[in-house]
């Protein structure tokens, strides 16, 4: 992680030896944060349109409204895309379990098949970052990873029982209809 400002200049350099020449680098990030004012910073010119910052909250005004190809002077491509409004797992279940195996491995060996890996007695995973097996920042990836699943799988579940709901009642406005033209 970089900390930089493409309106002062500042840390930009760190960001160059990334963009090699022959290679492609992406810009992505939420709308008005500072992409294409970023991009016209390491190309040198004024390529990308770039909006202002609102006075009032100090925010950026979203102002890309297409994908850009930006070549740099030492031969990098960068791409300038618009902004996200938010991103999202693309993964299952099956996901998390392939790129968690060490911690799947180690919970299949807890006292309890429902362990949380928190505070119950018995659990494997605990036990490994206790003898240093396992890094605590493994543990917190997954059960973030883990919970960011859990929370769109409910939202999704929340979608579908209201197309249910509207579903039910055009049936039930249709039928009584049918009924009032007897």
């Amino acid at each position: 992680m970089h900390a930089i400002s493409a309106v002062q200049g500042e840390g930009v350099a760190a960001l160059k030896e990334y963009l090699q020449p022959g290679k492609t680098a992406a810009l992505l990030d939420s709308s008005g944060v500072g992409k294409s004012t970023l991009a016209n910073c390491l190309s040198g010119l004024e390529t990308q349109q770039v909006g202002c910052v609102r006075e009032n909250d100090g925010r950026g005004r979203h102002a890309t409204t297409h994908r850009g190809l930006v070549v740099l002077p030492n031969g990098a491509v960068l791409i300038d895309n618009p902004g996200m409004r938010e991103l999202q797992l693309w993964a299952d279940e099956e996901g998390l379990k392939q790129s968690f195996e060490d911690v799947e491995s180690l919970a299949a060996s807890c006292r309890f098949a429902d362990c949380a890996h928190g505070s119950e007695p018995g659990c494997a995973v605990h036990q490994a970052l206790e003898t240093g097996e396992m890094e605590t920042s493994r543990l917190e990836s997954y059960l973030k990873l883990q919970r960011e699943m859990n929370y769109l799988a409910a939202r999704q579940e929340q979608k579908v029982q209201k197309v249910q709901k509207e579903r039910g009642k055009q049936l039930a406005k249709f039928i009584r209809g049918m009924k009032k033209s007897r």
